[in-house]
């Protein structure tokens, strides 16, 4: 069963963040041979947990298994991609599939096949779709993706890499059906803008993801969010990159809707992470992991467990 959490509305403000102190290091391993870390969602090999890691634009969907506990490299191969850039920036796991989304606003599924192996564990499931409406006009090449676009599009041309919203992280509930409730409008997770700096409202819209222009709320200035995820209190998680101080935030109100007034508290954690970090999981417990894009291979990674606090 989902957890509903408490809806909020589209803010007209930013919303009020308090600082908290950090998360401890942990024992893990300083990084993975492969380029370019940019998104990250838990799964098992071989019965036990472990995260899936992707390259983003150039990698051509290279992947990484690592061990959740240690890091160790389990397994590397290529994810199928479709008629879309390789700028696959963020991984997410619902319903037994692997969602994944391009800095452009569209969004891919995968599923593990029922003979997987290292050349061919992941089938594509469907063709990659937009995640809102497209402004063909935007730029197919938002060069760093720090600026928020004209107009209130949510999607670029598909093979557009870092323009319009530019995002960086995708979060999702594990039972999407679940989550979308009978009316189909509530929020089943959250899409991450780093153009705009903005976290916005993902429904499921037969079968499909989109992202609502007017239900999000502001988290950091733009050009400095990088990922997110969901805690075992199913808080959203969101990581900023360098740009930002390598800041956490955590969110308990992070459902947005139209009726209500109040914006979300955050809590924010800084230097939680490791150099220029995009990737942000979550474990059991605390646990947290931070991985980075560097622009080139090995990626680093470090794993935290952070002390819980209450909002």
């Amino acid at each position: 069963m989902v957890a509903t959490p408490t809806p909020v509305a589209t803010p007209t403000v930013a919303p009020s963040v308090v600082d908290i102190d950090g998360c401890t290091p942990q024992a893990f391993a300083e990084s993975v041979d492969l380029a370019e870390a940019s998104g990250a969602a838990p799964m098992k090999f071989d019965g036990k947990p472990a995260l899936l890691v992707v390259g983003d634009s150039g990698n051509h969907g290279d992947y990484a298994i690592i061990d959740a506990d240690t890091g160790k490299l389990l397994e590397q191969g290529k994810l199928p991609l479709g008629a879309t850039s390789d700028d696959v920036e963020a991984l997410a796991a619902a319903d037994g599939v692997i969602y994944g989304i391009t800095s452009a606003g569209w969004v891919y599924r995968w599923q593990e096949g029922p003979k997987a192996t290292p050349m061919a564990r992941f089938t594509l499931v469907g063709e990659p779709y937009a995640i809102g409406a497209i402004d063909t006009s935007w730029r197919k090449h938002g060069g760093l993706g720090d600026k928020p676009p004209p107009g209130e599009a949510m999607a670029c041309v598909a093979d557009g890499t870092n323009c319009g919203r530019n995002y960086e992280g995708l979060c999702l509930q594990p039972d999407l059906k679940a989550a979308a409730g009978k009316s189909g409008n509530q929020c089943v997770g959250l899409a991450i803008g780093k153009a705009d700096g903005n976290a916005y409202c993902v429904t499921l819209s037969k079968g499909k993801l989109v992202a609502q222009r007017d239900r999000r709320f502001a988290v950091a200035k733009p050009g400095a969010l990088a990922d997110c995820a969901f805690d075992d209190q199913n808080r959203a998680v969101i990581g900023s990159n360098l740009f930002d101080a390598l800041a956490v935030y955590t969110v308990k109100d992070w459902a947005v809707t139209d009726q209500a007034s109040a914006a979300p508290t955050i809590t924010r954690r800084i230097g939680v992470g490791i150099g220029f970090a995009e990737v942000l999981a979550t474990g059991p417990s605390g646990v947290l992991y931070r991985m980075s894009d560097a622009s080139g291979a090995p990626s680093l990674m470090a794993k935290f467990r952070c002390a819980d606090v209450s909002q």
